[in-house]
């Protein structure tokens, strides 16, 4: 079958190929036309220098955090009494944690008794003290006066009676003798007055006893003479070197047992003394301790209570209040200053070399929408992490992926501008980025 070449739809498919076709060639036609042009004006090669930098803002988010803060410690061990309000602006010598001081106050009462009680017994002893050295030198004069008479009477024993001796030992017969006549004289009237009935048996036998007593000294000191006049016998030597022997070896054996008697109450006199100092020290650490229950702020800032893990309540993180023990020196809270801030952000992995210390930044507080903060960067992470474990808790619960790098911001602030941690804070950086 022969095609009809007046079909209206094959007429039109020739007049669009035909239509193509000279668009294609009015195309081809200009550009040889912008080539010939720019063969003209010799417009010269495409640079491959490198590449130029624009400035582009980068803008980050972070919290406002206290770059400095002073450490409120706990100046006493025991139970919190009172701690000042979380987050409570507070002036420099305002008191803001006390601790009850009832433990120290009876260790206190304890130290005062041990020292009273230390201090008797040391006056006790002193005068055991004293009395032993009374007492042990009285019984060494009396020993020492004895050994003295034994050697004077072992030189006589061995020199001989003289004249002079002999006069002596008379003289003492005779006053013996004359005591004798004394007593028997009154034994007799005693016995006329026991026979008249005037005096009981009693009586008279003690002066009757008297009497014999008399009678015996006057026998001995006769019989003496006799001895002495016959001449020294090497037995009385003996004797009397042996005397002598025995009183100067008491008289050693009593100082020796006089110092030993004495350093053993010395020891204790040390030892009580120790045992005082001992207490006193107690006594001014516990006041000191007591001094310290009250504990004053040294700066102006706003109060921040740090928080512990409670393990009665299951490890939940609790801010420390009134009736949590603590130690002495344990920190439980910080006065933030208010006069240098921070704020910590996460720069991405592809702008962290857009960054760099020093370098100005542009804070806006969202507490302050029409006021600017000047900054700076303080420092600039050296590794990146995982977002997860740069981010604060909880912003992120699995590894993200993404890695991020730490950069600390700080600025001061100006006075009377009320800024606060915790305040959320955009940080603008005109980061220079290199294009193509």
């Amino acid at each position: 079958m022969t095609p009809d070449a007046s079909h209206p739809c094959r007429n039109t498919s020739h007049r669009n190929r035909l239509a193509a076709i000279l668009a294609t060639s009015a195309l081809a036609g200009l550009l040889l036309l912008g080539v010939s042009r720019c063969n003209d004006r010799h417009i010269p090669p495409l640079s491959v220098g490198p590449p130029a930098e624009v400035n582009q803002m980068l803008v980050e988010r972070g919290v406002v955090e206290a770059a400095d803060a002073a450490p409120v410690r706990m100046g006493a061990s025991g139970d919190i009494l009172e701690i000042y309000p979380n987050g409570t602006p507070v002036t420099s010598g305002t008191t803001v944690l006390r601790v009850d001081d009832i433990d120290i106050l009876t260790r206190i009462d304890d130290d005062e008794l041990n020292i009273q009680l230390e201090e008797i017994e040391d006056t006790v002893r002193n005068a055991r003290r004293d009395q032993t050295l009374v007492e042990q030198t009285n019984r060494l004069v009396v020993v020492a006066m004895r050994l003295k008479l034994a050697e004077r009477e072992d030189a006589a024993l061995r020199a001989g009676l003289g004249p002079d001796d002999l006069r002596l030992l008379e003289i003492e017969r005779r006053l013996v003798e004359l005591d004798w006549m004394d007593v028997q004289e009154e034994a007799e009237r005693q016995r006329r007055m026991h026979s008249r009935g005037f005096i009981a048996d009693a009586v008279l036998d003690r002066h009757i006893r008297r009497e014999t007593t008399a009678r015996a000294a006057l026998d001995e000191k006769t019989l003496q003479i006799q001895l002495r006049r016959q001449g020294t016998r090497e037995e009385d030597l003996l004797e009397s070197a042996r005397t002598i022997q025995r009183y100067a070896a008491e008289l050693e054996r009593g100082e020796s047992a006089l110092q030993r008697r004495l350093a053993r109450i010395d020891s204790d006199l040390e030892v009580g003394r120790l045992q005082l100092e001992l207490h006193r020290y107690d006594l001014a650490r516990d006041s000191d301790d007591l001094a310290e229950t009250v504990t004053k702020a040294d700066t102006d800032g706003i109060f921040r209570v740090r928080t512990y893990s409670n393990w009665r309540v299951g490890g939940t993180s609790q801010p420390y209040s009134a009736g949590v023990h603590k130690g002495k020196f344990d920190t439980v809270a910080d006065i933030v200053r208010k006069s240098e801030f921070r704020v910590d952000l996460m720069i991405h992995e592809s702008d962290i070399h857009r960054v760099h210390v020093g370098s100005p930044v542009r804070l806006r507080i969202g507490a302050f929408p029409d006021r600017t903060f000047d900054a700076r960067i303080v420092t600039v992470g050296g590794i990146g992490r995982d977002r997860q474990d740069v981010a604060p808790n909880g912003f992120e619960d699995s590894p993200a992926g993404v890695t991020m790098f730490n950069v600390e911001v700080r600025f001061e602030n100006p006075d009377g501008v009320d800024v606060r941690p915790g305040m959320s804070a955009m940080a603008e950086f005109d980061a220079p980025q290199s294009t193509l």
